[in-house]
């Protein structure tokens, strides 16, 4: 692809799309690149073209279900494009859908509202202190990132996405959970990966949760065991499909 090809796709201007393909292959300004791209010069040198490298297709790889064995694909050719359908299919929109929601989240902060949804039973019912993200994602400043997600820094409103309930055993101690509003974003932003429709998501009372044994009891649970209002802001919250 060609570098007007790649700002055309990715809706930004040409700049921006040199100082990102930059980053991506060999750096810039005196930084390492990542090498996921490599870049090359054609025949008119003011007419520059990037592939994706073999670094750059495990990669991308990441972002695509278990379900699709791109290993059973001998031809790179195939398997590239077999990726590029796929990524087109799911997560591209789904980071799209995330970038024209929320414009200002930036994907440091995005990665850590996901790991939270994703040990979210974890952090806010068993216990485990949230600054194990910090660890897991190699991110320093974490508690930024939490500000931006829920109340806010000091003169900025935050998001609103997840709020801070207190550790069972040392109120000191405050684990992330995501709020009514924090799910409606993120199951959205899951029902375009999965190209299927929204589920509405019900929040298991404390109560009940505390006497279950482990997070995959949950399932064992009545409508009664659910906060039926969790959701209540949405207007499809009431329809016989929710789950």
């Amino acid at each position: 692809m060609s570098y007007s090809d790649v700002a055309r796709a990715a809706g930004i201007d040409y700049i921006q799309a040199v100082h990102h393909l930059q980053i991506l292959s060999d750096g810039r300004a005196g930084h390492a690149g990542i090498d996921v791209l490599s870049r090359r010069e054609e025949a008119d040198r003011r007419y520059r073209t990037v592939a994706v490298t073999d670094l750059g297709i495990e990669a991308a790889g990441r972002f695509i279900s278990e379900e699709f064995d791109l290993g059973a694909l001998d031809d790179p050719k195939a398997k590239a494009a077999k990726l590029g359908e796929v990524l087109r299919r799911g997560p591209l929109p789904a980071i799209q859908f995330a970038a024209e929601t929320l414009p200002s989240l930036a994907l440091g902060t995005f990665a850590v509202l996901l790991e939270i949804t994703r040990r979210e039973a974890s952090f806010a019912y068993q216990g485990v202190p949230a600054k194990v993200i910090a660890e897991h994602l190699g991110i320093s400043n974490f508690a930024k990132h939490l500000s931006i997600l829920g109340p806010g820094l000091k003169g900025r409103k935050g998001l609103g996405l997840i709020e801070s309930v207190p550790h069972p055993d040392d109120r000191r101690i405050k684990l992330p959970r995501l709020t009514a509003e924090g799910h409606r974003f993120v199951s959205s932003v899951a029902a375009r990966v999965c190209n299927e429709e929204r589920i509405i998501p019900k929040r298991a009372k404390l109560e009940k949760v505390i006497e279950l044994a482990n997070s995959d009891q949950i399932s064992s649970l009545d409508d009664a065991d659910f906060d039926l209002i969790f959701d209540a802001d949405d207007t499809t919250a009431a329809h016989p499909g929710g789950q």
